[in-house]
């Protein structure tokens, strides 16, 4: 006589938590689960379930400071720290109080790898630049849209060249030189020209007047 097996199944809910490495790449990945059971006699489950890994995208040092330069000239180089998860490309921009100061070095396209990557970083200061602090970002943009910007404080001294010095210098004396004649002229209603032949024929009279014998 046969007899029905009744059928046993049971619905438990179970949660598993990951644990994603520090040097893990972000994007989308795949994963495979396998559940096991003691009973050998039960297959395994594989599950395949989606995972996103976020994207990371950071630099050290959060302030530079460049020191001082002279306009027309380059700074000194100061070294990026990158830490990402990410492939790919990224490029460099200044933003802010930068005008006339552009990106020397690196000239192309920053390489992008999982890890950790320096990066050494060199402005140019255009030769009209005024001297004074600057303060402004240098901002770390991937070529990847879902990857936020990342950006540093930038701190800069421009100074004067020497010849520029020297040309306002000479400029400013000739002003004051030019201010004075006019209002010698002025004062003596007298053009420059008729200032110079007056001093002329004074010094003239000068030299010529005869000793008076005592």
């Amino acid at each position: 006589m046969l007899h029905d097996i009744p059928h046993i199944s049971t619905l438990q809910d179970f949660s598993a938590p990951l644990r994603i490495p520090a040097e893990a790449k972000g994007g989308a990945s795949s994963l495979r689960l396998v559940l096991t059971i003691a009973d050998q006699a039960i297959v395994p489950i594989t599950i395949d379930p989606p995972i996103a890994i976020k994207s990371k995208l950071q630099i050290e040092p959060t302030k530079i400071d460049f020191g001082s330069t002279e306009a027309s000239k380059t700074t000194k180089i100061q070294t990026l720290v990158v830490r990402t998860n990410i492939s790919g490309t990224a490029s460099l921009q200044l933003q802010g109080n930068s005008k006339d100061i552009s990106v020397a070095e690196p000239l192309a396209a920053i390489s992008l790898q999982p890890g950790e990557t320096k990066i050494p970083v060199q402005l140019q200061v255009a030769d009209r630049n005024f001297a004074g602090d600057r303060t402004f970002t240098l901002v770390l943009i991937a070529d990847n849209p879902i990857v936020s910007p990342t950006s540093a404080e930038v701190h800069l001294y421009i100074l004067m060249p020497v010849g520029r010095k020297i040309i306002i210098w000479s400029l400013l004396v000739m002003l004051v030189l030019l201010i004075a004649l006019i209002v010698v002229c002025l004062i003596q209603r007298k053009t420059p020209l008729e200032l110079v032949e007056h001093f002329r024929n004074r010094k003239y009279l000068v030299v010529c007047q005869p000793k008076i014998a005592r």
